[in-house]
């Protein structure tokens, strides 16, 4: 009679419950495999956060440039014939400020004159600077409105400050413009100021 010997049975259950073992260059391969994919996900997030500084350096490029643009008028001023609305070449604006009564004058030689306050930051210097007036006080923004000669009339434009220009009482529409007439009650902000044109004849 046959009798299993022990040790057979012994190398039956070792070799029924072992683990298949890969071979080493198998599990080499999937490593490499993985270190690359790794490398490519690293290599794409960097790009896409290149991109976005990109992108938000550009957009801060063009609201610089925005700022400093001129401003684009909504619809073509008017020519106006009432007598107090006529200005010459020869004559003189005039704007008195309500605070103090001083009178600041311009021959209107250029065409388009800024009203608002020096900024020491950006070294920025309106045309009309109103800095000594109290315009920081006041409430005038560095770029608070435009006063331009076309044709044989003066304009006011309001240039989208925060706290508005009032014509007569009458808040102004940003970037529209208002003619100016002999006598007029100008308000930028707080500052008041009362229009006079200075006739040259």
């Amino acid at each position: 009679m046959n009798q299993d010997h022990p040790h057979d049975h012994l190398g039956d259950t070792e070799r029924d419950t072992s683990v298949d073992t890969p071979p080493s260059g198998s599990t080499t391969h999937d490593l490499r495999q993985q270190a690359l994919e790794a490398i490519r996900m690293l290599r794409e997030a960097s790009a896409t956060k290149t991109l976005s500084v990109e992108s938000q350096a550009q957009a801060s490029s063009s609201a610089s440039v925005s700022a400093e643009a001129p401003q684009m008028l909504l619809g073509a001023p008017q020519e106006v014939d009432e007598p107090t609305a006529l200005f010459s070449p020869g004559d003189v604006l005039c704007l008195t400020l309500d605070e103090g009564g001083e009178c600041l004058s311009f021959s209107l030689s250029e065409t388009s004159l800024v009203i608002g306050r020096v900024d020491t930051q950006s070294d920025y210097r309106p045309h009309i600077d109103l800095s000594n007036y109290g315009a920081y006080r006041l409430g005038l923004s560095r770029k608070h409105a435009q006063v331009m000669r076309q044709g044989k009339n003066v304009w006011l434009v309001d240039l989208g400050g925060r706290n508005g220009t009032y014509l007569n009482e009458h808040r102004l529409q940003p970037n529209r413009p208002h003619v100016l007439r002999d006598g007029d009650q100008v308000m930028l902000g707080n500052l008041k100021l009362r229009v006079n044109f200075w006739r040259s004849g």
